[in-house]
């Protein structure tokens, strides 16, 4: 039988592992959105374009 700090453990690994694949799943989200709004038409500098003054800021949840 597991200790409640065990189970709380438990818990907090999987809430954890949680939260960063929904990170990693909205900044995917939010890149897919940026290039196809604003790359659509000017596709071919895109490239240059993040990697120049990137646009896209990045996303953390502090524990």
């Amino acid at each position: 039988m597991q200790s409640s700090t065990d189970s709380a453990q438990i818990i907090l690994n999987r809430t954890t592992k949680t939260l960063n694949r929904m990170i990693k799943f909205y900044v995917a989200h939010k890149t897919m959105k940026y290039i196809h709004s604003q790359k659509t038409g000017d596709w071919e500098n895109l490239e240059d374009e993040l990697h120049n003054s990137y646009p896209i800021k990045g996303v953390r949840v502090r524990n």
